[in-house]
């Protein structure tokens, strides 16, 4: 599940990708998806706390 926070503080779904791993290619994909739906910038931190 990737999970988004605006300039304004707000948290946001961003979706739920499922796959086998979370190898380079995983993660690949998912940016350039988030990308093509128009985000602009990504400050990743991965996490496994909900």
């Amino acid at each position: 599940m990737g999970i988004g926070v605006t300039c304004a503080g707000c948290k946001e779904v961003l979706g739920f990708w499922i796959e086998r791993t979370e190898g380079a290619k995983f993660w690949l994909k998912v940016m350039h998806e988030l990308k093509t739906r128009g985000m602009q910038d990504v400050l990743a931190r991965p996490s496994q706390e909900f």
